[in-house]
């Protein structure tokens, strides 16, 4: 399995963050793509000047706006909170509540663990589930939180229905 190095602001916390990832139960390939992610932040903070310790609640939010617009799927705070928890720990950052993520990502990235973990699926079949399944999200799931507590297996099976089918006459819906 290859290693992805994390060169430039983060790198001293390479090491450390892939054991304390490996401590939390993730998967050799599931480590090393949150390794990748943290790599992405630590080359922005290089191109923005900054240090580690420079990065800050207005900075991530920066960060992954910049991700948005040039990724493919980009990281969400959700998907960071272990690395940051990570460098509060090691005392990089000033701890905050304020990378508390939204309901949606915790359950997306949830769902993604569980793929990889308990599936053991593709990356390919993950990114086309969990692209399914957030617009499902985001047009059904409408309370409080994620609103999944309203769900119904009539509305998960109608979706899935309306998906085959229009992914059997156009050719796909994604």
């Amino acid at each position: 399995m290859p290693h992805c190095r994390i060169r430039g602001a983060l790198a001293e916390y390479a090491d450390g963050f892939r054991a304390e990832l490996d401590s939390l139960g993730y998967t050799a390939w599931s480590r090393e793509y949150k390794v990748n992610q943290a790599s992405r932040l630590s080359h922005w903070l290089v191109d923005q000047d900054l240090a580690a310790g420079d990065l800050d609640d207005a900075r991530l939010a920066s960060f992954l706006a910049t991700m948005a617009t040039s990724r493919r799927r980009p990281p969400t705070k959700s998907a960071l909170k272990p690395l940051l928890d990570f460098l509060r720990a090691q005392g990089v950052l000033v701890p905050t509540g304020a990378t508390e993520p939204e309901p949606l990502d915790e359950l997306m990235d949830a769902y993604r663990r569980w793929m990889i973990t308990q599936r053991g699926l593709s990356d390919r079949t993950i990114d086309r589930y969990e692209k399914t399944a957030r617009r499902f999200l985001r047009t059904h799931a409408t309370a409080p939180g994620c609103g999944t507590e309203l769900l119904t297996a009539q509305a998960v099976a109608g979706f899935l229905l309306a998906e085959a089918n229009c992914a059997r006459c156009c050719g796909s819906c994604m």
